[in-house]
């Protein structure tokens, strides 16, 4: 696939780890194989996406992150010369998984609100509070980078 850069983009800022972003890759080439005969090649990106989506979402529902947060590599494009947003990046990465996928898909993507529960497989009103709380977090984390240790860094910790 000739966009396969621009996927690994998209799973770096899913997972925020290179390896784990060439393992998505991979992993969403797999499916759509296996499904090719049923795929519009004129989206077979977007469905591509959407399966990396998916995948990224259920990993992140079932399991913390084994590393801590600020051992996450750096995204290796150049920041952005706007003042601050290289905090924005580190305050990103220290979300957990699910919290991050939240704002990617509705301010990175862009996607509405309607458009990422369908990504996600979830209801309007689940993705307005989590994306609630992940903005929540995000304003704490950029308030005080580094008083928010605590914050919860997987789902299952805040249960």
């Amino acid at each position: 696939m000739s966009r396969q850069s621009a996927l690994l983009r998209y799973g770096y800022v899913l997972t925020g780890d290179s390896s784990a972003a060439q393992d998505l890759v991979q992993s969403a080439f797999v499916e759509v194989y296996r499904r090719w005969r049923t795929i519009d090649p004129s989206g077979a990106e977007a469905y591509t996406r959407r399966v990396m989506t998916r995948q990224a979402w259920r990993a992140a529902k079932a399991h913390r992150p084994t590393t801590p947060l600020e051992s996450i590599e750096l995204a290796s494009a150049p920041a952005p010369d706007v003042e601050g947003a290289h905090d924005v990046r580190l305050a990103v990465r220290r979300l957990s998984p699910d919290r991050r996928m939240d704002i990617v898909l509705r301010y990175w993507l862009g996607l509405t609100e309607r458009q990422t529960a369908s990504a996600l497989g979830c209801s309007v009103g689940t993705v307005k509070s989590r994306t609630s709380r992940a903005m929540s977090d995000l304003r704490g984390l950029l308030d005080h980078p580094r008083d928010h240790a605590d914050l919860p860094t997987s789902r299952h910790a805040e249960q």
